[in-house]
């Protein structure tokens, strides 16, 4: 049910909700949520009014409050459980309990997330479709390889947009973060190069913390030769100046679908995999898990992710600086000696 077609307890609660703090006032539960948090919750309360609506239990004057009861929650989430992936059901709970927390604050819905047909995480496992995960070291080098054949022709658009590819891939390898991240770094402002290295800053990320690391010298040379040699070239061809760092061949910063299809073509044609930004992520993890499965929680905080509270215990000082500075030695690492293979006789020796 789309926001329009909403009952008005429904929508005058979600307004206020996303209502900024005022001098009377304090601000919306779902004020600081990223846009994306905040559509895709729409879509959750919105899924779980049409399931109301369906069976006959939609009672327009009705309050969220009163509105979800644990009988329909559980119901609820039967009816999807019938036709769709555990993992989607789970995610349906997830923002259905953020839904109904800023619709009706000052109550405990924290017995939404614990309801006992919300799918078991075993469940989740065994549905889950395995992902191809690409090598990243080799997306990496053939990315390398890419911008130094580029980088000797003259910086015509073609070649500059092609140097662009490549950095945006070397970008995407050794940083790891979110595609809306990548899109949203501006000069000066997040990426920060000079001297003889350079920085990467965000304010925020999507789980609302920052996200501050100092960048390997190969990853700041070739983002100086971008930013100095190649991105002029493309700003030329419509004229206009802007502090954003990745620019189309038609002179406009790349938006977040347009780095997608770049990025998944670019890595199509360097390892013959069309992969996206996201499973470079799955690729961390799982390059550091064969390094040393001891570094599981180092990989969770160089993702960003909440869910390892041991990590952000053990991270709050230097938060994604040093998980991401561990990410960046192994790639280095790896690029000059691979990660060593077990052999038979290796998996037949006792665990210490």
């Amino acid at each position: 049910m789309r926001f329009e077609d909403w009952p008005e307890p429904d929508q005058k609660a979600w307004e206020a909700a996303c209502r900024q703090a005022t001098p009377l006032s304090v601000p919306g539960g779902a004020v600081r949520w990223a846009a994306a948090t905040r559509q895709i919750t729409v879509v959750a309360w919105g899924r779980f009014l049409t399931y109301l609506a369906v069976s006959g239990e939609l009672d327009p004057a009705e309050n969220p409050a009163k509105r979800l009861t644990r009988d329909r929650c559980g119901a609820f989430i039967a009816s999807l459980s019938g036709r769709l992936a555990p993992i989607t059901v789970d995610a349906a709970v997830i923002f259905l309990g953020k839904a109904i927390s800023v619709l009706a604050p000052g109550e405990d819905w924290s017995w939404v997330g614990r309801h006992p047909l919300r799918p078991r995480h075993k469940e989740i496992r065994v549905a889950r479709r395995p992902r191809p995960v690409p090598d990243p070291v080799a997306l990496l080098l053939a990315a390398v390889d890419l911008c130094d054949e580029v980088d000797v022709m003259a910086p015509t658009a073609r070649q500059a947009g092609q140097f662009r590819d490549g950095v945006l891939v070397v970008f995407a390898v050794y940083v790891a973060v979110r595609r809306r991240n990548i899109t949203e770094t501006r000069i000066d402002v997040n990426l920060f190069l000079g001297g003889q290295g350079g920085r990467l800053v965000y304010p925020t990320t999507k789980v609302g913390e920052p996200f501050d690391v100092v960048l390997s010298p190969l990853l700041a040379d070739l983002l100086t030769l971008y930013v100095e040699r190649h991105r002029p070239v493309l700003l030329s061809m419509l004229g206009k100046d802007t502090d954003r760092l990745w620019i189309s061949v038609q002179g406009r910063p790349m938006e977040a679908s347009t780095i997608y299809n770049t990025f998944r073509k670019t890595a199509l044609a360097l390892i013959g995999m069309a992969c996206s930004i996201h499973s470079v992520r799955h690729a961390l993890v799982t390059t550091m898990m064969k390094a040393d499965p001891r570094d599981l929680d180092i990989a969770a905080a160089a993702l960003g992710h909440r869910s390892s509270r041991t990590t952000r215990g053990a991270y709050d000082q230097s938060g994604a600086s040093a998980s991401n500075g561990v990410w960046q030695d192994l790639i280095e690492q790896i690029r000059r000696e691979p990660l060593p293979r077990s052999t038979d006789s290796d998996d037949e020796k006792e665990p210490q």
